[in-house]
């Protein structure tokens, strides 16, 4: 083991498996309390090695092993450790397990908002941050995006917002948060699920216990009769504490509140996630008038839906963090005007299912431009539409705008993760960027 050795197993209390972001700010808390803690990880990065020892300088690191995890009492896992790894699988009943969003749900003293969903998620919770910012005192953004949650805890925060992901649900079983909102379901992670009803079934758990809760109509659940509920969705509805649509208009209860031509937001799959934000403020009693003024305003997050430029009539879209099936269909759906969208995609599938899209988006795809590791897959679920695969993103775009006539729809929305040729979401979507603003010089 890397650091000071580790004497007397039995003695361990807190072990902390996986060193990424959540790790380390499992490290800042326990540090902070005067704790001392072992950090197991198999694969330690240099650069996070070197923040583990600004925090403690003595913290014993090594790979993950069942010896020491059996001895400790307190096992603090990072969400992109699968609680099915054998070390792990015997303790999962157990309540030595910690997540840090249920940890920060048993701490916290002011309300917090967590918001979770197969997409959209960071989208709702910047929106509502930005929303809350002007209408309450000090507000805190983090979670599954952004700061990690228990980075976050202060006496000088008024409102908590919180992005939390299925991995971090997965041992959250209680938040009890004063908001809980499910944007959508779609099949994602089957890699580390097994089935979608498992994926669904962990994010239900946003729901327990909660105070209140904003739901879609769109998805069948039962909530605790005593809560506020308000309800979303792209249907029509003029019931009370109901959002909805009325053409291209957001309306509540009935009554428009403002129409898709006032937003800076692209894509039609937003008015969603625009109706989630002001649920949330409803469920708040924030001003009406002043949240929609805060929405007129909000031009969205990089890499969701991002409009990067406009060239010789065809518009350039970077959703590189469409990460699933799910996601595409929506920014295809949101950026389409009948058949002109062409759709760069592909990367790792997650062992993700495709064969919906052809259903779903193909009126609309004019050309689709396959790369990584997924290409052949979504070349075989897109059988009526022109496709080709192309060895990387740089000629699938040099491509696309050689093809793409004025009015049409560059996008990129993988529908895939991205490290088969990128190091994240981010670098691929900025690498997009990168080559269309080439275009324009």
């Amino acid at each position: 083991m890397r650091g000071s050795r580790l004497k007397g197993v039995p003695m361990v209390s807190n072990v902390i498996v996986g060193l990424g972001e959540t790790g380390l700010s499992y490290a800042r808390f326990l540090a902070a309390r005067d704790e001392a803690f072992v950090v197991l990880d198999d694969a330690v990065r240099s650069d996070r090695l070197a923040l583990l020892r600004a925090i403690s300088p003595d913290a014993t690191v090594g790979p993950i092993v069942g010896d020491v995890i059996s001895v400790a009492k307190k096992i603090y896992v990072s969400p992109g450790v699968p609680l099915g790894l054998p070390v792990l699988a015997d303790h999962t009943t157990h309540d030595r397990l910690f997540g840090d969003v249920q940890l920060f749900g048993q701490i916290v003293q002011a309300p917090f908002v967590a918001v979770t969903g197969t997409n959209g998620k960071s989208t709702v919770t910047q929106l509502f941050h930005d929303i809350a910012k002007k209408q309450t005192g000090r507000v805190a953004l983090g979670g599954n995006f952004g700061t990690p949650c228990l980075d976050l805890l202060s006496s000088d925060v008024d409102l908590y917002v919180l992005e939390v992901s299925s991995y971090q649900l997965e041992l959250a079983n209680n938040l009890a948060a004063d908001v809980a909102v499910l944007l959508n379901l779609s099949a994602d992670h089957l890699d580390r699920y097994s089935s979608e009803q498992a994926y669904f079934k962990t994010k239900f758990a946003i729901y327990n216990n909660c105070r209140s809760a904003v739901v879609n109509r769109a998805i069948s659940c039962s909530l605790d009769p005593s809560i506020r509920v308000v309800s979303i969705g792209m249907d029509e509805a003029d019931g009370d504490d109901e959002f909805a649509l009325l053409g291209d208009a957001i309306t509540l209860s009935g009554e428009v509140l403002l129409k898709q031509d006032e937003l800076k937001l692209s894509g039609r799959h937003n008015l969603l996630n625009i109706q989630a934000a002001l649920a949330i403020g409803l469920l708040f009693d924030f001003d009406m008038s002043t949240m929609l003024e805060v929405v007129k305003d909000f031009s969205g997050l990089p890499h969701r839906s991002e409009f990067v430029a406009h060239i010789g009539g065809v518009r350039y879209v970077n959703d590189s963090k469409g990460t699933n099936p799910g996601a595409m269909i929506a920014a295809v759906s949101g950026e389409a005007s009948e058949r002109n969208v062409h759709l760069i995609a592909g990367g790792v599938s997650k062992s993700a299912d495709f064969a919906r899209l052809q259903d779903t988006i193909g009126r609309y795809i004019k050309r689709a431009y396959l790369i990584g590791d997924a290409a052949p897959l979504l070349y075989s679920a897109l059988p009526e539409i022109d496709c080709a695969i192309y060895t990387g993103l740089p000629d699938a775009l040099k491509d696309a705008r050689n093809i793409a006539d004025s009015g049409d729809v560059v996008l990129l929305s993988p529908g895939c993760a991205s490290f088969d040729q990128f190091t994240d979401f981010a670098a691929r979507g900025e690498t997009f960027r990168q080559i269309v603003e080439r275009f324009e010089s």
